[in-house]
């Protein structure tokens, strides 16, 4: 996967910025052992690609400590000259997929976790109503 970036290439996404091929293979290694079961279904408008820059819009399924869940995803990726991927930046709602597993937890575990969870969002939320 690593042949498809420039050596320059930087991923931003909800756990950092990831640069070069060297950052780009950390990360995508602990993809891998996190989520190893992650898919990614394209919803809405799919890809869409205009010069250099595709977008493209998915539902990832994963599946956390036995609970699976899904949340939508935004990403953008920007190749240079010589066609490599020079930037992707993908954009999810963190508390919003939090939300969602924290929905399907068990026992006092996942009690706990819903509380917590449902504090941070309806703080977020406050004024809004």
């Amino acid at each position: 996967m690593l042949e498809f970036f420039a050596d320059d290439a930087e991923w931003t996404l909800a756990p950092g910025t990831f640069s070069g091929k060297d950052g780009i293979r950390r990360y995508l290694e602990w993809d891998m052992r996190t989520s190893p079961r992650a898919t990614y279904r394209l919803t809405g408008i799919g890809v869409l690609a205009a010069g250099n820059v595709a977008v493209r819009e998915t539902v990832i399924e994963q599946v956390w400590e036995g609970i699976s869940y899904d949340y939508p995803a935004l990403t953008v990726i920007e190749f240079n000259d010589d066609r490599k991927i020079q930037r992707i930046r993908s954009y999810h709602d963190k508390l919003g997929l939090e939300q969602r597993a924290a929905a399907k937890a068990p026992g006092i575990k996942g009690w706990v976790f819903r509380k917590l969870i449902n504090f941070m969002v309806a703080q977020g939320r406050k004024g809004l109503s």
